[in-house]
């Protein structure tokens, strides 16, 4: 699925603009990153993708189809969404009454639904929790069962807004990871809308937004390494890039390419 923003604007009633004029393309089977501060827009640009905003100005592709209130609902089937909070998006009993829901609304035969969810628990390593009450989960797995219930639905597209915001730091690892190996087991257009700059690294592309604006694109690897613009959209870098920056050196030459290895996977 691709998404193509061309020359956005949007604000709430009453208030100034909250995006400006933005203009980016997600190409389908990537994922790509949207970093900002707090409030700098990044959710509203997961909402106005989803048709549940609509653009003061400007355009919104998919697909390379401009999107009106007549096609919107069909674009949003296939759209799936992790949001941040994973105790709000749980509905079943269990782990397995909870991944089927989506699929009950579907109407997929039984079947079949037992195939998807045996398939995207495992993918996701929750299959040895189907039966458990996701009450009794920590936060990591919720959000993986909150994963495979959208994995299940097979949409184009999958969106983690800011799903790692409320994770302790066991939580954030098990969805980095999860992340990652979707990026190479699953052939979907994602998403991920975060301020946490470690986040970036397995994207395929990165927006930068401060302010209502896209203030670079790039990849991770040009993106962590501007400082000086991450700094002023009031974010930080990770600090293997900080340690590599400090060993630039010649004499390090060999650390420095150990690390780049860690950290990029180059």
């Amino acid at each position: 699925m691709k998404i193509e923003f061309r020359n956005v604007t949007f604000k709430y009633e009453d208030d100034c603009d909250l995006l400006t004029d933005i203009s980016f393309v997600i190409n389908s089977g990537e994922m790509t990153s949207i970093i900002g501060p707090n409030g700098s827009g990044k959710s509203t640009i997961t909402k106005l993708i989803m048709g549940i905003l609509t653009p003061l100005s400007g355009e919104i592709y998919i697909n390379n189809t401009l999107v009106t209130e007549d096609n919107i609902n069909d674009f949003r089937c296939q759209m799936g969404i992790i949001f941040q909070n994973p105790d709000n998006q749980f509905v079943g009993l269990t782990v397995k009454d909870d991944i089927a829901f989506g699929l009950e609304n579907k109407q997929i035969e039984r079947n079949e639904m037992i195939t998807l969810i045996d398939k995207y628990s495992k993918l996701v390593h929750m299959n040895n929790f189907l039966n458990h009450n996701p009450e009794n989960l920590s936060g990591g797995q919720k959000q993986r069962v909150a994963i495979a219930g959208v994995l299940a639905m097979e949409t184009e597209m999958v969106i983690f807004d800011e799903a790692t915001s409320m994770l302790d730091p066991i939580g954030v690892d098990e969805i980095n990871k999860t992340l990652k190996m979707l990026k190479k087991q699953a052939s979907k257009t994602i998403i991920s809308i975060t301020h946490n700059i470690e986040e970036i690294l397995y994207s395929d592309n990165v927006l930068v937004i401060n302010n209502g604006t896209i203030v670079a694109q790039g990849k991770p690897k040009d993106i962590l390494f501007n400082e000086s613009l991450l700094n002023e959209a009031g974010l930080d870098t990770i600090e293997t890039v900080k340690l590599i920056n400090k060993l630039s050196d010649s004499k390090y030459e060999s650390i420095v390419s150990d690390l780049w290895t860690l950290t990029f996977n180059m």
